[in-house]
């Protein structure tokens, strides 16, 4: 559905009431549909139509079948009728969707544009649940850093026959890798002694 941001109807359901919908569901008729283009063979998926409450749209639960594995898996929640049909469609021989009646018990006296199932506040209390979790531990390495006392390289000079040669050592391990780098670099490079 193209629907301009505002105009969203959004319908929420807990684990609860979704549970008792599916429970109370007398229909197990289940439609094919068409999930992709790519491959027809293996994007034909089933959807069962779930009747809700009066006066609140239906909801489809698609599912694949793997018979090697004699097993179902739900792979979507369809709240959009019109987009339903077209996939139904295209998943039936054209004869058959010229009286075509599938979608005919699927109740869209109203229509939603999002359905939520489960507790809409879920993911806004794991977030803040993890941006405390984070500042907790910024904390803990700001106090890490700061409390290691910063020391500055050493430098040492000796004398080998006519040359000498600077050698460096850096006691402190939060220095940067590009520093060391070029003090090791500098510490090769024999220096001309002056007579």
């Amino acid at each position: 559905q193209n629907v301009k941001k505002g105009d969203e109807i959004r319908w929420t359901l807990s684990h609860e009431k979704f549970r008792g919908y599916v429970a109370n569901n007398t229909n197990v008729t289940a439609i094919p549909i068409v999930m992709s283009y790519d491959n027809l063979v293996d994007s034909i998926e089933y959807l069962v139509i779930i009747k809700t409450a009066m006066g609140k749209c239906d909801i489809g639960i698609s599912a694949m079948v793997d018979l090697k594995n004699n097993a179902i898996f739900i792979t979507g929640f369809h709240i959009d009728k019109e987009c339903i049909l077209e996939q139904h469609h295209l998943a039936m021989p054209h004869p058959h969707n010229e009286d075509c009646k599938c979608m005919d018990s699927w109740d869209d006296a109203s229509s939603i544009t999002h359905l939520t199932i489960g507790n809409v506040n879920k993911y806004e209390m794991e977030h803040q649940r993890l941006n405390d979790e984070i500042r907790n531990k910024d904390a803990v390495i700001s106090t890490l850093v700061w409390s290691q006392p910063l020391t500055s390289p050493s430098y040492s000079l000796s004398n080998i026959s006519t040359s000498t040669v600077v050698t460096t050592s850096t006691s402190n391990a939060s220095c940067n890798n590009q520093s060391q780098s070029n003090a090791q670099a500098q510490a090769q490079i024999p220096f001309q002694q002056n007579n």
